[in-house]
């Protein structure tokens, strides 16, 4: 687990950064980008994982996963909502209201705000719970360490299993004076401790609960630490099993802006080259867009510049036929004035 500031992370915002800059074109939105960027992320990690060995359970590396898309997701799409209203003037150095709104970024937006956030809502509802049942959880093993029939015949430093009615998994503790909490900590793999005091400004992190024990007084310098560590990963692995219908909705809405967004591309595509070939020819092969409403103004803009041309074409024909005949040699005018005399009445020759 890295921190804020580390090696990692830095290089981690530094390609997603470039990410942004490559991909964000083309009427796409920041939440977009980031959400693909960060499930890229997460497949490499998984991957890593698979290749490298690791300490850190599956249920927690996707826990760690799912938090950082949704939470990285939501932030991208709020940018996103303000980048729709307000447009920066870096000649000015002026911020300004932006009139005309994009189609394609404000509907990746609002969607991404509505799913991702009601998923961040829910994920954390979901873990305050879990922080509260750890409380009741660290209770209930205090009291059952204490109902121990041998508690006081435990030897210290030895390895016990605590059984308990509704968790699954025995639980590990060990009998210890208070001075030595730190070297039999390191035993059950704990890095701190927890007597059940909420003042502690770090009960609501994954990796406290992960990586502390239970420390249960028993006499003047007897305490007991219990390590609730397969525990605290099957609370978690519940809350997955109750967000990844909302990540599998999240991705396939994504997927579904993404084709989306190709298909206002190739509509605005189609809609812009019949506008630029408005007039120059008759249009036979008639293309085709890909929502029914642009399909629609594509055929009506076609025929109007079928009907157009086909004008434009008998205009030209005119003006060549009277310029041909303004042209015409005097001798041919006077014969034809002979026969056309009782139609025109001798007006043709006076062209």
């Amino acid at each position: 687990m890295w921190g804020v500031g580390s090696p990692f992370t830095i290089l981690l915002a530094s390609a997603h950064v470039l990410a942004v800059h490559q991909f964000s074109g083309q009427d796409r939105s920041l939440a977009t980008v980031t959400f693909f960027f960060q499930c890229g992320i997460g497949a490499l990690a998984g991957l890593g994982w698979l290749v490298l060995p690791s300490i850190v359970q599956t249920d927690v590396l996707i826990d760690m996963a799912v938090r950082r898309i949704l939470s990285e997701t939501l932030l991208a799409a709020s940018a996103d909502m303000i980048l729709l209203a307000l447009l920066v003037d870096t000649a000015r150095g002026k911020v300004r209201r932006v009139r005309n709104l994009g189609l394609q970024q404000s509907l990746e937006a609002l969607v991404s705000i509505a799913v991702a956030g009601a998923a961040t809502l829910f994920l954390l509802g979901e873990l305050h719970h879990v922080n509260e049942r750890l409380d009741l959880h660290q209770r209930d093993v205090a009291a059952a360490i204490s109902a121990l029939p041998d508690r006081d015949r435990m030897q210290p430093e030895t390895r016990y299993m605590l059984r308990m009615h509704g968790v699954e998994t025995p639980m590990p503790f060990i009998a210890t004076r208070t001075d030595r909490l730190h070297q039999t900590g390191m035993m059950l793999g704990c890095r701190s401790f927890d007597a059940g005091l909420p003042e502690s400004g770090e009960r609501h992190s994954l990796r406290y609960w992960l990586e502390m024990c239970y420390v249960v007084p028993l006499a003047d310098d007897q305490v007991v630490l219990l390590s609730p560590h397969d525990h605290v990963v099957a609370l978690y692995r519940e809350i997955l099993r109750g967000v990844m219908p909302l990540m599998a909705y999240l991705t396939l809405a994504q997927i579904g802006l993404l084709l989306f967004g190709r298909s206002v591309r190739r509509s605005s595509r189609v809609l812009s080259k019949a506008l630029q070939g408005f007039g120059r020819a008759y249009v036979t092969t008639r293309p085709t867009a890909p929502f029914r409403e642009a399909d629609q103004l594509l055929g009506s803009f076609i025929a109007a510049n079928n009907e157009f041309v086909a004008f434009e074409r008998q205009r030209v024909h005119l003006m060549r036929t009277v310029e041909e005949l303004r042209s015409c040699p005097s001798t041919w005018c006077k014969f034809g004035c002979g026969q056309r005399a009782a139609f025109s009445g001798g007006l043709w020759c006076n062209l």
